[in-house]
């Protein structure tokens, strides 16, 4: 059949595709790096359809992401990979198998030296219904950072091998097979001898964590449960989290717990209160320390016991760059007795952050009391306590209150002759907040510098009474600022 005139003049596709595809005159490592940003590894195998030169690309990108694929497809790009270096194995699954993961994950074990991520997110369906079989982690000899979050899955580690070059390694929402091996055996030196960096959080099955490494820097553990005992010896160890973890260490009598971290520079252990059932080890370099919360009333002896733990654990110090306290408020302590008299003084602190939980109590006494353990404070941050509304109207502080004693704060002599800067989060500029804000103007003689961060709720009007209360009693010298949602008053 002939064709028309218009059919004759009409390029082919082929003639346009010569003529436009600019892109496969690119050099490969180009081209590469335009498919790395997709982060999609199967939209980066779909352009080798583009042309001959895009044809197998795709299995030479350093990264590889894969967003809920087939497991055998993954398992075949990995199979398929001829790249020189595959640094970063990300996948995001939902509901995942244990037998679904194992299809790719020995071949990424081979594959990988760089990342691998694996997030595994539960379908809302599946509910508290855990897999009985076991994700068995095979040995990553030339990866240098490993992070699992596999919701209920769980998860046996490697009897053997050696981690080589793991540098980083993160846990997260799983539950872990006991023996043959445990956590402790696959993170310390003989079998993970570069690991510098270790985050376990939210793990289950986890009750005995021993840990000998001679490379690691940074240890956060975090709502571990089942945690019963912990051990670490780390020399080179730098900083050190345990939250929400080891809660038997509050009253055991027997040892819970055994640091020996020589250069440790921060311990963040907010339960850490109990000398005896937690033994630190030597630590010259501490630098900033954030525990445990003094409990201001009660009415028994337990409260009062944590305070006299508190205070021993910190005189175990001579010195901090920064330490981090907490004072907490019962909501009715019409019945209970103040258990913060008679302390004596602190480690010689440079920068004090104190978070108050007052629950609408006068907290003034407390807080003296802790200032006068710590006269020589450079800068001092204060936090107060924020409580949705429906909280705070059932912690009213009732008629009878006894919050308000003892009241020698009120009239006792303190000089903070170093404080310089005081800086004060959430002011909501109440009578009690006010009452311990006022006299810091006349203890800290030679303080420079007042900040005040208004609560969000605080309206313009009253920020601007706020403001003026301020400067009625503030020196001229004192540079005071008060902001609202970052705008200045």
């Amino acid at each position: 059949m002939a064709r028309s005139d218009d059919e004759a003049k009409r390029p082919k596709l082929a003639d346009v595709g010569a003529e436009t595809d600019h892109f496969s005159a690119l050099p490969d490592d180009l081209l590469i790096s335009i498919l790395v940003k997709l982060r999609d590894a199967a939209a980066a195998c779909k352009t080798s359809v583009l042309a001959r030169r895009w044809l197998g690309l795709w299995a030479q990108l350093p990264e590889l992401h894969f967003l809920h694929a087939d497991p055998d497809h993954i398992r075949d790009a990995l199979n398929a990979y001829r790249g020189p270096e595959l640094l970063l194995l990300s996948v995001v699954a939902e509901d995942a198998s244990p037998e679904s993961v194992s299809a790719w994950l020995p071949i990424a074990a081979r594959r990988v030296s760089g990342a691998l991520r694996f997030q595994n997110s539960p379908s809302p369906q599946r509910g508290d219904d855990y897999d009985d079989d076991d994700l068995a982690l095979p040995c990553f000899g030339t990866a240098v950072e490993i992070l699992l979050n596999l919701q209920v899955l769980r998860l046996a580690l490697p009897a053997n091998g050696v981690f080589a070059r793991l540098t980083k390694l993160y846990l997260f929402g799983l539950r872990l097979r006991g023996p043959p091996c445990g956590l402790g055996d696959a993170v310390s030196s003989p079998r993970s001898p570069c690991l510098k960096f270790l985050s376990v959080i939210e793990v289950w099955v986890l009750d005995d964590l021993t840990i000998h490494s001679e490379s690691l820097e940074y240890l956060l553990l975090e709502e571990l449960p089942e945690l019963q005992h912990l051990v670490v010896k780390a020399p080179a160890l730098r900083e050190l989290a345990v939250h929400n973890c080891l809660d038997n260490a509050l009253t055991s009598t027997r040892l819970v717990a055994d640091i020996s971290a020589p250069v440790l520079e921060l311990l963040m252990w907010p339960t850490l209160c109990n000398p005896r059932s937690v033994q630190l080890g030597e630590m010259p370099h501490l630098r900033l320390l954030a525990i445990a919360s003094f409990q201001v009333y009660g009415q028994d002896n337990s409260p009062a016991m944590m305070n006299r733990h508190l205070v021993a654990v910190l005189r175990r110090f001579q010195s901090l760059k920064r330490l981090t306290l907490s004072l907490t408020y019962p909501p009715d302590i019409r019945t209970y007795r103040f258990l913060m008299g008679g302390m004596e003084s602190l480690p010689d602190i440079t920068f004090l952050a104190l978070h108050v939980t007052s629950m609408q109590h006068s907290f003034g006494a407390s807080l003296f009391q802790v200032l006068r353990m710590c006269t020589s404070i450079r800068v001092l941050h204060l936090y107060f306590d924020v409580k949705p509304e429906w909280q705070m109207e059932e912690t009213v502080c009732l008629s009878d209150c006894i919050c308000d004693e003892p009241q020698e704060w009120k009239t006792e002599e303190l000089v903070l002759d170093g404080l310089e800067e005081v800086e004060i989060f959430d002011f909501g500029g109440t009578e009690h907040e006010v009452a311990v804000v006022k006299p810091l103007f006349c203890w800290a003689t030679v303080l420079k510098r007042m900040k005040v961060n208004l609560l969000y709720s605080v309206t313009e009007s009253r920020g601007g009474e706020l403001r003026n209360l301020f400067l009625s009693f503030c020196r001229p010298e004192i540079l005071l600022e008060i902001r609202r949602r970052g705008r200045l008053f």
